[in-house]
């Protein structure tokens, strides 16, 4: 994989309500010393949709102090 490529990905999660208490402890096993952090995600185009239009899409992701900008099909 190239360096600083990053895929594009979707996760959906499937829980029964009782468990959701747990979803927390769950996420976090295997870490040690883990910690949040907050990811932001922008989808920029043009006035006119021009990037759309061509299928593309420009995503901002900004997460702590650092920002990546990559262009998606």
């Amino acid at each position: 994989m190239a360096e600083g490529f990053e895929p594009a990905f979707e996760l959906e999660l499937a829980l029964h309500p009782e468990d959701a208490p747990r979803l927390r402890r769950l996420l976090g096993r295997g870490r040690s010393g883990g910690r949040a952090s907050s990811v932001a995600l922008v989808w920029h185009d043009t006035t006119d949709g021009e990037l759309a239009g061509a299928g593309l899409a420009l995503v901002e992701r900004r997460q702590g102090r650092a920002t990546r900008w990559r262009l998606e099909r």
